[in-house]
């Protein structure tokens, strides 16, 4: 089973200003979390959840990141394809996890550093102590692996999140190399305005058949 939490309903504003203390932070974390899942009772353990999927937006950027339970691993997948390290992009260390872009792309490795957030993994690794699941403390010590897809690319500026949706869809823990055919087509398409726009409405037509 999967697990999609949409990030308005994990991380508010209030809690990446750095004015809350990490306890604070993480009553609210809990809270929304539970609030999350709570349409599938029998999820909150998380023991029947292999795969949780945050859908991140920092800069006007979407990624995803994706914690596998079953097979112990923590992956960021990024259509952008900035050669620079996990440490660099997406955090001081691999586990604080902030983008800090302050314009997409032109000011890449432009910094903000007024606000100190506490990690979607740390907050993640105490929900999952609190509520006592087994792999709390393999998680923990996991590090962070940006996956390496051929299609990377930093022309296309505003199809982040159509990329997101479609990773979500589609990543399951497969191979980079798996992934980069089953989206192949997708990517291909998604390079264009038209193409993006068109994916956009098959995917909104999609969900909404399926609610």
């Amino acid at each position: 089973m999967q697990f999609f939490p949409t990030p308005s309903q994990l991380m508010l504003s209030d809690m990446r200003s750095g004015k809350m203390s990490d306890k604070e932070r993480y009553g609210k974390y809990y809270v929304n979390v539970t609030s999350a899942i709570s349409r599938h009772r029998e999820s909150l353990s998380f023991k029947n959840i292999d795969l949780v999927f945050f859908a991140i937006v920092e800069a006007e950027h979407f990624y995803l990141l994706r914690f596998n339970l079953k097979r112990v691993a923590f992956v960021v997948i990024d259509n952008m394809s900035v050669d620079i390290s996990s440490e660099t992009k997406y955090s001081v260390t691999p586990s604080i996890l902030c983008y800090h872009s302050m314009s997409l792309y032109t000011k890449y490795l432009s910094y903000v550093t007024s606000y100190i957030f506490l990690s979607y993994k740390t907050l993640f690794v105490e929900y999952l102590s609190y509520i006592s699941h087994k792999k709390a403390d393999a998680i923990d010590r996991t590090s962070l692996v940006r996956l390496k897809m051929k299609w990377r690319t930093n022309e296309n500026s505003i199809g982040c999140g159509i990329f997101v949706m479609c990773h979500m869809e589609t990543y399951m823990g497969q191979s980079v190399g798996r992934l980069d055919y089953l989206l192949g087509k997708v990517i291909a398409l998604a390079d264009t305005f038209d193409g993006i726009d068109r994916e956009a409405q098959k995917i909104i037509t999609t969900r909404s058949l399926a609610t």
